[in-house]
């Protein structure tokens, strides 16, 4: 299986991903018209040892490189902007096994570069490898970047009252920058849970998207009293949300609460995926906004915030996406955390009340079907569901009377995946089993 994805590299270290790789990965971004990158990496144990090489390979072709360390997903989004340069890495394999590696690349105003904007290219220069030495070698600097980023977030920190905080970053890079934030905050009192970088994970897998990895979470939740938890997955864009109760709170549904509260600011234009909830819908055609359903995928979903000029964007994954400028958005869980407690702490209402009216539909988790034939068995789908309206964005989206169904293909194996939605559990209990079921037959 190859290590060039959709939307970034991985795989396993060193069997298929490996500093002879990753140097010749580094020479070949000349090809992106890279002149200066600036590099990060993650607690991973052999994340400083493939850093190395990717910048001697990036030198060796001229490259310049400003090395920022150890550095969540979103510093290094930050770092590159801040910098002005046209290229960022960051070695991290995010939520990925422990033996796992890979490399999340992004252009200038960390626009991501997926597939079809250069990794295509990078792995067919990679397998055509014709090493390129510059009659210059690139220069090379290290930057402690850390007071810098945390002086850009601080400011955006605005608790009206005092908040009881969990994070469980699950010793990955939410406890890098995350912990430092919250322990010098007004208003905020702090419980840190597997905060230390352990790129080994020995606590649980850092998967907010699995409940599983939650229950530590929820139970120091309910010990400590706290108003809010929140889970951080390996490189910190992504996170997961528990309220006061101890209950995981979908993204969809966080994101419906954060877009209530960006468009009691003015804000009108909102992104989401197109697994999320139809609340989402609903709640911007309510005060005459624009909501705009994406593919999944981060790459894809910027590109849509660009194209409409959104505000804000939520993944189901827990990707929560926010504007910095008129060109310069990210992904990034601490932002995430920022907001939501910032607007938490404007309320009266627990957390569990304000998210409550946003989980009312009757919704699955994210079903895998092995198929032999995946587009073949998406047309059977479309034919035996004629009578639904059909929306064909990524895989298929079937939408009938109070109910809806996505499926969608695997980028890399013979899977389909479901996302179904329904108003009651009765609708659900029905349409979802039956849709499940005419699936399974197809295998």
């Amino acid at each position: 299986m190859t290590v060039f994805k959709a939307y970034d590299i991985r795989g396993r270290y060193p069997e298929q991903v490996n500093e002879d790789l990753y140097y010749k990965i580094g020479n070949s971004l000349h090809i992106l018209g890279t002149k200066k990158a600036v590099i990060g990496y993650d607690m991973r144990e052999s994340s400083e040892s493939l850093t190395k090489s990717i910048i001697e390979g990036m030198r060796k072709a001229g490259i310049d490189v400003i090395d920022i360390g150890l550095s969540p997903t979103p510093k290094l989004y930050h770092a590159s902007h801040d910098f002005d340069a046209d290229t960022g890495l960051i070695i991290t394999a995010s939520h990925n096994p422990k033996d796992d590696n890979g490399i999340k690349i992004c252009r200038h105003n960390a626009y991501p570069v997926a597939w079809e904007d250069g990794i295509e290219q990078i792995k067919n220069a990679v397998h055509n490898f014709e090493e390129k030495v510059a009659e210059k070698e690139g220069e090379y600097r290290k930057e402690d970047y850390d007071e810098r980023y945390l002086s850009h977030l601080r400011p955006m920190l605005d608790c009206k009252k005092t908040l009881k905080v969990v994070l469980d970053a699950g010793n990955g890079m939410g406890g890098h920058d995350i912990p430092t934030l919250l322990h010098n905050a007004e208003n905020v009192e702090f419980t840190p849970l597997y905060c230390e970088l352990d790129g080994r994970f020995p606590n649980h897998e850092a998967n907010p998207l699995k409940e599983e990895t939650l229950e530590d979470l929820k139970k120091k939740v309910l010990e400590t009293k706290a108003d809010i938890g929140i889970a951080t997955d390996g490189d910190a864009d992504r996170c997961g949300f528990v309220d006061e109760k101890g209950r995981f709170i979908p993204a969809d549904s966080v994101g419906a609460l954060l877009i209530e509260y960006y468009a009691e600011q003015g804000q009108r234009h909102f992104c989401y995926d197109l697994r999320s909830t139809k609340k989402i819908e609903e709640i911007v055609s309510s005060f005459g906004g624009e909501a705009t359903k994406t593919r999944v995928g981060h790459s894809y979903i910027k590109k849509t915030m660009r194209q409409k000029e959104a505000d804000f964007a939520v993944e189901l994954s827990g990707h929560f996406y926010f504007r910095f400028g008129e060109d310069f958005l990210y992904d990034s869980a601490i932002k995430a955390l920022i907001e939501v407690l910032n607007m938490l702490s404007k309320e009266e209402k627990t957390f569990s009340e304000l998210v409550d009216k946003y989980m009312t539909y009757v919704k699955s988790p994210e079903t895998n079907f092995h198929v032999d034939d995946k587009e073949k068995a998406l047309e059977s789908l479309k034919q035996a569901y004629k009578d639904a309206k059909l929306e064909e964005i990524d895989g298929i989206t079937l939408i009938g009377e109070k109910w809806w169904a996505n499926i969608r293909s695997s980028n890399t194996e013979n899977i389909l995946r479901l996302n179904f939605e329904a108003e009651t559990q009765e609708l659900y209990d029905k349409k979802f089993n039956e849709i499940k079921k005419f699936i399974e037959n197809l295998s």
